[in-house]
């Protein structure tokens, strides 16, 4: 049986070692000053987070969360994320998040999304939180001054 014995170990900067199904990097961006819309067409909350992945084959876990708050009369709320401009819903007209109208009291509640993208890119990636009022009247985003927030996990493949 050899023994090695070591003073000291250095990384290799050469090089990265990827495990398929870990965590390369992460990124959080975090709101917590209420923004409302009343817009029938999706529109952004200001909330993004951006990242730039090591591998085009990498995926990005994508984690939020946020306390809404719609009035009577406000049909439906509806959350999205876009990458760039491009709308990631399954059903891009419900977005991830729909809530609707109690019918005659105040709909509010917090809410997650959790979706894994493939950007088949390493060039830095914008994600944008938007929202719309199905029925034009006014919701809100991170109500009552709450938070909302939105994490980017890169994922070795």
């Amino acid at each position: 049986m050899t023994t090695l014995y070591v003073d000291n170990i250095a990384p290799n900067l050469q090089s990265r070692v990827s495990v398929p199904g870990h965590v390369i990097q992460v990124v959080e961006n975090v709101v917590s000053t209420a923004v409302s819309t009343s817009s029938t067409s999706y529109v952004s909350t200001g909330l993004s987070a951006s990242i730039t992945p090591t591998s085009t084959s990498s995926k990005i876990l994508i984690v939020g969360t946020v306390t809404v708050r719609m009035p009577t009369g406000g049909n439906n709320y509806q959350h999205t994320i876009y990458r760039g401009a491009t709308n990631l819903a399954p059903v891009a007209t419900r977005g991830f998040i729909q809530v609707r109208d109690a019918g005659g009291s105040v709909s509010d509640g917090t809410f997650p999304v959790l979706y894994l993208d493939s950007p088949n890119t390493t060039s830095e990636t914008t994600y944008t939180w938007y929202h719309k009022s199905e029925g034009g009247v006014a919701c809100y985003f991170a109500n009552d001054n709450s938070y909302a927030n939105i994490t980017l996990m890169e994922i070795a493949q």
